[in-house]
């Protein structure tokens, strides 16, 4: 299953949606036109590949994925990549494929996966800064309301000014706001055994429903830090999550926050 959200961040040499080999066994040159796209979903990803008699060529795809289609993606959907062979030479196509995939709805985070080649787990969880999201305008909303819980004097200035206080501020605020607590991390993967996932909250969905767990909250805490100008980070350990700050611009200083109580 492929994870939406953070699909176009990927790299195709280091995470393909396909492996291609095209193999010429014929005594002539030939010049092949490879194509790979998911249907409704992405733009054609496309090459000319010049393969040479009785030679192979190996090529990695991963289409762009169309930002607006995938943000409709609420839930798990199914969908085909497709995948064509012209032979430019003779203007005909060699060989048309489809393969069935699932799209994992956008709220999918990815914490891990088995390398299908090596069988390796590969760790995943640098991914989630895609989901820190501190332009959203449900962030700014509650900035501009979060000034009150201020000490006098102070203001939302990033390292320009007393990075506890603002924290702090911050910190009040949703509690103020009322959010609570809730355990639930359950995400709808379908190959689950090679897929370690885990279903979030983003940042605006736990400001609105008001409801967060370790994740979500560190998400969103980081999400508000970012938006104050003061650098974030996020801290995975073995079922748990915390979000960090930098003490200092461009600093090696950490304070940390556990936002579950």
């Amino acid at each position: 299953p492929i994870h939406s959200a953070i699909v176009n961040l990927l790299q195709p040499h280091e995470r393909p949606l396909l492996t291609l080999e095209v193999t010429n066994d014929g005594a002539a040159d030939r010049t092949l036109r490879v194509a790979v796209a998911v249907d409704r979903y992405s733009d054609e990803a496309a090459d000319t590949l010049p393969v040479g008699a009785e030679s192979s060529q190996t090529v990695d795809y991963l289409p762009p994925f169309d930002v607006e289609r995938i943000a409709t993606l609420n839930e798990l959907t199914k969908a085909q990549a497709r995948i064509r062979v012209d032979d430019l030479d003779a203007d005909r196509t060699l060989w048309e494929k489809t393969l069935p995939l699932h799209l994992l709805a956008l709220n999918s985070a990815p914490l891990g996966a088995r390398d299908p080649a090596s069988g390796d787990y590969v760790d995943q969880t640098r991914y989630l800064g895609a989901f820190v999201t501190p332009n959203d305008p449900e962030i700014d909303a509650f900035i501009a309301q979060a000034p009150d819980f201020l000490p006098e004097g102070e203001s939302f200035a990033g390292y320009k000014g007393s990075v506890t206080a603002q924290v702090q501020a911050l910190y009040d605020a949703l509690s103020e706001r009322g959010t609570q607590y809730v355990d639930s991390t359950l995400d709808f993967n379908p190959d689950a055994v090679a897929q370690a996932t885990q279903r979030v909250r983003l940042p605006k969905q736990a400001l609105t429903a008001k409801l967060a767990n370790c994740l979500d909250g560190t998400l969103l805490f980081a999400s508000l830090l970012e938006r104050v100008k003061i650098e974030p980070a996020l801290v995975i350990i073995p079922g748990h999550a915390l979000v960090a700050w930098a003490t200092t611009e461009g600093g090696t200083r950490w304070r940390y926050l556990e936002t579950t109580e």
